[in-house]
């Protein structure tokens, strides 16, 4: 995965400033998105976020998570801000920041300067992301969670085996959810700090897990017995399942072929393998525990996975990418996007007819446009797959 552009030798402040450029495009666009959009939590009245944010801190297990609550409570006091202005002044900053050490994951990871800035992109364009305060999201320690989680893994992946442990502890911390990423820390430890004997690696990375475990059991109180059958809430009428097949289709959308791509993609590269092992180790566990112990429809609880899924959409991008540049000319590229059109068009159609009504979300018509938006790139890229197995077909013949 070696991807350097040789032409791209930019300095390190003029890289950053685009990468914090894009970064300030995007935000800016979910802001206004939720500014205009209806269903969006901005929306709401200021009482509703104080009564919000007084549930969360007095209800378990919202109480249990200390990060966006105290957050909260400090921005108020420092700025003088009301809970509806400090909420979305630390989320949408948190979704800045999540960007920007998504990138430099990326470049940690070898990916070259253009890759690493299309990746944060599609980070920050994901529809958790994007829309992540549009009903029925919820989203609200989720970014902290996220946050923790990248840095724990960027410090590993520079051999930095305590600083890593520490930013697991805190994302555990911010969200019990990232449990799941136990097993690609060790593994990461493993692949990238040599330096440490492996039994040595295996019993500090157990730390984390011990600290909130113990943490847990102090707090620990009965969940809501319902929990344990929410598989059947999920999937108990049309409507329902409506919104959780939407939850499952979007929280990726069209990079959930690209990701299959990249993972039944042949080669030897270590960060190949690592971010294919991370997708394995947490892709599985984060759909069982939102089918049958969440409500699915919070899209935001499908995303964590993201961390490796995202890179491996790049690696299965780079060869498509590779096999379309010598292969460009205006005349390919007209009726390349006279399909696109068209297929986009059927995409939109098809969003629209596979959901036409949901149980809980608002703003319906925006829902099922953004469906229909991934249902047209997916049929881009079946479309692309085509003509190149029918390519290579007629190589053969020759």
């Amino acid at each position: 995965m070696n991807q350097h552009d040789p032409k791209a030798k930019l300095s390190e402040r003029s890289e950053f400033s685009i990468a914090a450029g894009i970064t300030l495009g995007v935000v800016v666009l979910s802001f206004f998105l939720h500014w205009k959009w209806c269903g969006s939590y901005m929306q709401l009245s200021e009482d509703i976020f104080v009564e919000s944010h007084q549930m969360r801190l007095s209800t378990y297990p919202f109480s249990i998570r200390p990060f966006m609550a105290n957050s909260i409570e400090l921005f108020g006091r420092l700025f003088l801000f009301e809970v509806k202005t400090s909420f979305f002044a630390v989320q949408f900053s948190l979704a800045a920041a999540i960007g920007l050490s998504f990138y430099y994951y990326l470049r940690q990871l070898r990916f070259s300067v253009g890759w690493s800035r299309l990746g944060l992109f599609l980070v920050l364009s994901a529809y958790p992301i994007l829309a992540a305060h549009i009903e029925p999201m919820h989203t609200w320690d989720d970014l902290w969670a996220h946050l923790f989680v990248m840095l724990a893994i960027v410090a590993l992946l520079k051999s930095r085996l305590i600083t890593g442990l520490i930013w697991f502890t805190l994302s555990c911390f911010a969200r019990e959810q990232s449990l799941i990423f136990y097993g690609p820390m060790l593994v990461t430890a493993m692949m990238y700090c040599k330096q440490v004997p492996r039994r040595r690696i295996v019993l500090m990375s157990a730390v984390p897990v011990v600290v909130y475990a113990v943490y847990y059991l102090v707090v620990w109180q009965t969940p809501d017995p319902a929990r344990y059958s929410l598989i059947l809430f999920n999937f108990e009428n049309p409507l329902r399942t409506s919104d959780t097949l939407f939850s499952l289709f979007i929280s990726f959308g069209f990079l959930w072929p690209l990701a299959l791509a990249g993972l039944v993609r042949k080669g030897v590269d270590p960060s190949a393998r690592f971010l294919k092992l991370g997708t394995w180790l947490t892709l599985p566990v984060t759909l069982v525990l939102t089918l049958f112990f969440t409500n699915a429809r919070e899209t935001r609880i499908l995303f964590p996975p993201f961390i490796f899924m995202i890179p491996l959409t790049l690696v299965a991008l780079k060869s498509v990418y590779d096999w379309l540049k010598p292969r460009l000319s205006w005349r390919f590229a007209a009726v390349g996007l006279i399909v696109l059109v068209a297929l986009m068009t059927v995409g939109v159609w098809l969003g629209y007819e596979a959901f036409p009504e949901f149980e809980y979300r608002r703003c319906q018509n925006f829902q099922r446009m953004w469906a229909g938006i991934h249902f047209g790139l997916i049929f881009s890229l079946l479309a692309f797959w085509i003509v190149r197995m029918w390519s290579r077909g007629n190589d053969r013949s020759i």
